[in-house]
Order: structure tokens, then sequence, then C-alpha cells
């Protein structure tokens, strides 16, 4: 296939016998591409720093397996904003060790829309949706300008939903 046009979302699953070059190959015949969604079971953290696409702008990092490789502690996530898909992300979902992380990805993804994230941090019961104390969503809250929208999902009680507004007054300072 010379080329994959008309290609827009592309769902991946990497482990130790995909290489780079194989994924950077299947990016450069997907022109048009807007959402990466890689489950994984490799560290990201070299592939993040050399995998290129100017079309990405969705990136879905959260994966449904169980080890602590899925969460990003900060190395990963600096990694991951310094990187070229992380300087053009739009639209982010992500797992992480600490909250803190959160802060230091709205601060330096400067394109960010969408913020959807894990947190190994959270202390959220999933078994008691009575509860109305939500810790995360309330420190998050207290954290990030007004203007910033921060909501639990209620359908995937373990996401935090954040949407990001771009006005001057309402920019996250470093």
């Amino acid at each position: 296939m010379p080329s994959l046009n008309r290609l827009a979302i592309l769902d991946i699953i990497l482990d130790e016998h995909y290489t780079v070059d194989q994924l950077q190959q299947l990016l450069n015949l997907s022109p048009c591409l807007y959402s990466l969604r890689l489950f994984y079971s490799v560290d990201l953290k070299r592939l993040l720093e050399r995998i290129t696409s100017s079309s990405i702008r969705r990136l879905n990092l959260v994966t449904k397996c169980s080890s602590d490789l899925s969460y990003f502690n900060s190395i990963e996530c600096a990694t991951l904003a310094d990187s070229q898909l992380g300087n053009q992300c739009e639209v982010l979902l992500v797992k992480i060790e600490n909250r803190i992380n959160v802060l230091s990805l709205l601060t330096s993804m400067n394109k960010l829309r969408s913020l959807i994230v894990q947190c190994k941090d959270d202390t959220w019961n999933n078994k008691d949706r009575s509860s109305t104390k939500d810790e995360l969503a309330e420190w998050l809250c207290n954290c990030l300008p007004s203007a910033y929208s921060i909501v639990r999902d209620k359908n995937e009680t373990s996401n935090i939903r954040i949407w990001i507004s771009k006005s001057d007054n309402n920019v996250l300072q470093s």
C-alpha cells in the first residue's frame, strides 16, 4: 500500500517485537492521521523521542494493562511534552504517577485543549459513587485558573477531564 491518505485514527499495539522504525514508516504513510492510540508493553520514552507526524493532534496513551509501566512518571511526562508529538498535541489521554505532573503537562504542552488523565495517587473510591468528596478534582480546581473546566468522568470514574481555556488571563504559569 503506497499511502494511507484517508487514515485518520490509528490504534496500535506495541510490544518488544515492534520497532520505532516500523511505527515511523506507518506514520509517514498516513499524512492525514489525527488520532493515535498506543497500547504498549514497552518503555515509551525512546519511542516518544523519535517518532514524528505533522498531522497527529490527539494522543491516547491510556492503556488497559495493569502494570506500573502504563503510568507516566515525571521524566516520561517531560519527554512527552518536549517531543514533536507533544508540542502539537491538542487532546491527550494519559495515566500519570503523580498529580503534580498534571500541572507540568498543562504548563509545557501549549496546544492542549483537553487533558483526560488518570492519576495513580487519586484517592477516589470507585465503589462508593454516593460520595461527594472528590479530593483530586478539588485539588485541581484550587491549582488551575477558574476558567478551566474540571470534571470526573461519570462513565469511567478513574478519568478526570480537563478542558483548557487559552485566553490570556487563564494561561497556567510555570
